[in-house]
């Protein structure tokens, strides 16, 4: 069994360091910058699990195959 995390995974972790740096920020300028990095990473895993879901959705039904 691999013990590896899947690549969403990878991305849902660093999201996660990410906004625990935010939390625990008190510098201005350094808050804007990981604020900035939050959404980015947000954004990329919704695109993300949008394509996986619509490249689901277009295979072809094995029953019918």
């Amino acid at each position: 069994m691999d013990d590896q995390p899947k690549d969403g995974f990878k991305h849902i972790d660093k999201l996660q360091s990410i906004f625990h740096r935010w939390e625990n920020t008190a510098n201005v300028g350094e808050r804007s910058r990981l604020s900035k990095e939050v959404i980015a990473g947000c954004e990329s895993i919704e695109r993300q699990a949008a394509s996986d879901w619509y490249l689901k959705d277009l295979q072809p039904y094995p029953q019918l195959i």
